[in-house]
């Protein structure tokens, strides 16, 4: 058996966070625009850390903001029933997509209306 997402793992073995859409889910209900810009994100567990994978330039500005960083580790908590620290782990070196576009994409995705103004 492969550990659990509870299992105290060694420091530097990295295993995927099989929830993490667990985390996505109840982000999508508490915190709409962190939300969307990891809905194309996975994560690892890495000991007591919770490794995001993600190129989106955007997250790092937001997640830093407005206490977004303890909401996030309080959706991670809830899934896992632990306290985790989070970093943040680069994809495989592909280019940043549009955050922009990404999170308009996002916003339409979940039935809001989002106008262009000049």
């Amino acid at each position: 058996e492969g550990p659990a997402a509870g299992d105290s793992l060694g420091t530097d073995q990295e295993v995927p966070f099989e929830r993490w859409n667990d985390v996505l889910d109840t982000l999508s209900g508490t915190c709409p625009p962190l939300y969307g810009v990891l809905v194309d994100s996975t994560a690892l567990l890495r000991g007591d850390y919770v490794l995001i994978c993600t190129d989106n330039d955007m997250f790092k500005a937001l997640v830093t903001r407005d206490g977004n960083k303890n909401v996030l580790l309080g959706a991670i908590r809830s899934v896992t029933g632990r306290n985790h620290r989070i970093g943040v782990k680069r994809s495989s070196g592909a280019p940043a997509a549009d955050p922009l576009a990404a999170f308009l994409q996002n916003s339409r995705a979940q039935g809001l209306d989002v106008e262009f103004k000049d």
